[in-house]
């Protein structure tokens, strides 16, 4: 049994029959089993479409081509998403849902590129532009301005505390 799998498929095979030997409702077999009566009719579907191994997990990988075909198809007959899935032996009604959200969004072209796993946050990194000459000169002469203002401002602090400081000498004598 696959990891991702919820149900085995013994499991859904004893709950199909109790829907369709036994002739108990859907919606009674699913309430007492926890299962959503959406997944139930589902596998029945497929269980009378394919037989026991219609409820056998499929982890497939559909081209490009084959989507494309099927979401033409649903839109055409205007199929339910249920329906598709048992026509075109595709395991969950929200992977066609995925399909025709991208269908209407890109178009053709969205089934062309393969986008699977998650989207990096930056591809390449960013190449810092190279300065030229005169912005380098340009920047330069502004540091060397920095630094001398830098150093008059430290010398006017030390010249005016000298002259506070014989200030206050003067006031001492007095």
């Amino acid at each position: 049994m696959n990891k991702k799998t919820k149900y085995t498929p013994d499991f859904k095979l004893k709950l199909v029959k109790s829907v369709l030997q036994a002739h108990q409702s859907k919606r009674s077999v699913a309430k007492a089993h926890g299962v959503r009566n959406s997944n139930l009719e589902l596998w029945v579907k497929f269980y009378e479409a394919y037989g026991p191994l219609g409820l056998e997990p499929s982890k497939k990988q559909y081209p490009p081509a084959f989507k494309i075909q099927t979401v033409r198809c649903i839109l055409a007959e205007q199929l339910s998403l249920s329906d598709a899935c048992v026509r075109f032996q595709v395991s969950q009604p929200s992977v066609l849902l995925g399909w025709l959200r991208k269908y209407e969004k890109e178009g053709l072209e969205g089934f062309q590129q393969e986008t699977r796993g998650r989207k990096s946050k930056d591809p390449m990194p960013k190449k810092i532009p190279k300065l030229s000459e005169k912005v380098k000169s340009r920047e330069e002469q502004l540091e060397e301005e920095n630094t001398y203002l830098k150093a008059e401002i430290a010398f006017l602090k030390k010249w005016y505390a000298l002259i506070q400081q014989e200030e206050k000498e003067k006031r001492k004598k007095r």
